[in-house]
């Protein structure tokens, strides 16, 4: 993930934005990710605050699997991760096709566990952070219109799944909700 003028305009109406906003009493893992670029930090992780008073606090569970960061101010802009596995401020620096080059950038090939999400889809497991095996040519690298397969098609690992239904939290899309386990009401 790379910043760029639109999420880091100060004059924008929705402000300056994080490289990750991991919001609302989610439990998110993300693997082998880079994030770069963002003036006022990589992630930031907000926990349900259900009444708006600080009175029901419904927390975020996130972990981080080699997700490296370099972003300006921190790489947390509000609190960290609860587990975080070889994750934190990192170099992250690209070549022409976006893989990464840093040593940092190659890991052991993490277990992603399959989730099903109705969707048929599952990641591969790879031993490089980033859309971008190193050492890739940028011809490889680059979809017909030239772009690369970053934007598009991407090796780096992200499974969500909500912890309250959508009605109470509608952040993310493509998730299947499961029942509220503070059994409060949609």
């Amino acid at each position: 993930m790379q910043g760029s003028g639109v999420n880091n305009n100060a004059e924008s109406p929705e402000s300056q934005q994080p490289g990750m906003r991991l919001r609302s009493g989610l439990t998110v893992a993300i693997y082998n990710t880079a994030v770069r670029d963002f003036d006022i930090g990589c992630i930031r992780i907000d926990d349900a605050d259900i009444k708006g008073d600080g009175s029901d606090v419904y927390p975020s569970d996130v972990t981080l699997v080699n997700v490296l960061g370099e972003c300006q101010d921190a790489y947390y802009q509000k609190r960290e991760a609860n587990e975080a596995i070889n994750s934190g401020e990192r170099f992250v620096t690209v070549d022409n096709a976006y893989a990464l080059t840093d040593a940092d950038a190659s890991v052991a090939a993490p277990t992603i566990p399959a989730i099903n999400n109705g969707f048929d889809f599952t990641f591969d497991d790879t031993d490089y952070v980033g859309a971008v095996k190193p050492g890739t040519d940028r011809r490889n690298a680059s979809g017909s219109d030239g772009r690369s397969r970053a934007h598009s098609t991407t090796t780096s690992k992200l499974h969500l799944g909500l912890l309250s239904p959508p009605s109470l939290h509608p952040v993310l899309r493509r998730c299947l909700p499961v029942e509220n386990p503070r059994g409060a009401e949609a």
